[in-house]
């Protein structure tokens, strides 16, 4: 992890580089199912009082859980997000990540639009920029995670600052 679910398949010899050959025809159900990232790890907290989960890259919808409680979905591409945790970590977790058939998950536009915005485009997600030139275009869309998930954990935190702010502009500048 991280990785893409198409990169995940390939690497475990699952399904062919559709990217070499330039036939995706042989993977199109990839993007058909949705599908589960699990992983555990042991009791991080000792000396330690607030924690949050970040996920920096998600394409682009996914729901999170860690040990059963949903912590909330992702659904945008280009935003990290970040869960506060401090209450639900136990001696052993669970980190579920569930990336859903992207298709099921467009944005829902009004029925005058629905004919003039692609299916595509309302589920914030990318078609493969391959040409016909390569053989039958690939539907490859992408989902899964892509950059980092990490845990970070402290001790203490401010809950409420006053800042006050001055402006002063020198005479011969203003």
């Amino acid at each position: 992890m991280p990785v893409d679910v198409h990169r995940l398949l390939v690497a475990e010899g699952i399904i062919e580089n559709p990217c070499l050959k330039g036939d995706g025809s042989g993977v199109q159900w990839v993007s058909d199912c949705s599908w589960l990232y699990r992983t555990s790890f042991p009791n991080v907290m000792e000396d330690f009082v607030y924690a949050r989960l970040t996920l920096m890259g998600v394409d682009t919808f996914a729901d999170v859980y860690l040990n059963g409680v949903r912590l909330g979905g992702c659904e945008d591409v280009y935003l990290p997000w970040s869960f506060d945790v401090s209450s639900l970590l136990r001696e052993k977790n669970e980190l579920l990540i569930k990336a859903p058939l992207p298709i099921l998950e467009a944005i829902p536009v009004s029925p005058a639009l629905k004919e003039k915005v692609g299916l595509c485009v309302r589920a914030r997600v990318q078609y493969s920029a391959y040409g016909d030139y390569l053989g039958p275009k690939p539907r490859l869309i992408r989902m899964g995670l892509y950059d980092e998930v990490f845990l970070e954990k402290w001790d203490c935190r401010i809950e409420e600052a006053d800042i006050q702010s001055e402006v002063h502009l020198a005479e011969d500048r203003a």
